[in-house]
């Protein structure tokens, strides 16, 4: 796996690090930032803990974690993390793999894949609805077409057909 970390205002106020979230086990910790690190992370569930020392967030920092063909495991950053405070700490959980990890899953009562076993969101759930704008029913909250998307406006079965020889 590849870690980047860093690239924000002051990256020497950060620091990460990656947790197995079945141990306990720390993976790897960094301070300062870092890019390029290569890390040898076998499948699991994994905690991404993200800290500020100065308390102001990570001043446009992200971390991305990718597999060796370049796939996106996982990415983000302090002001956005799945829990915390956005400011001091952080932390995203996800999974590298087909691990099962307990207690991840979707957490929202209103999505359509509600796990009432989970108590850490993973970023999973699935809202259902209209996902295309042009249409009359769009729900901006939906991340999941449902095919239920409307239009209104003329179309060939509501039209009238006018005879182009008539006189007015």
């Amino acid at each position: 796996m590849h870690i980047d970390a860093g690239g924000g205002a002051y990256d020497y106020e950060i620091a990460w690090e990656l947790v197995n979230w079945n141990s306990g086990d720390v993976v790897w910790d960094e301070q300062g930032g870092y890019f390029g690190l290569q890390a040898l992370v076998p499948c699991g569930c994994y905690r991404f803990n993200m800290t500020d020392s100065y308390g102001d967030g990570w001043n446009g920092a992200t971390y991305t974690l990718t597999d060796d063909a370049g796939n996106i495991l996982a990415t983000g950053d302090l002001d956005n993390a799945q829990q915390g405070d956005g400011l001091t700490f952080g932390y995203d959980y996800f999974q590298i793999g087909e691990a099962y990890c307990e207690g991840f899953g979707c957490t929202a009562p209103t999505a359509s894949n509600f796990d009432p076993e989970a108590n850490i969101d993973d970023g999973s759930c699935e809202y259902l609805g209209c996902t295309d704008p042009a249409a009359s029913n769009f729900d901006p909250g939906a991340n999941l077409d449902d095919g239920s998307c409307e239009y209104l406006g003329c179309t060939h079965e509501n039209a009238t057909n006018y005879d182009s020889t008539a006189t007015i």
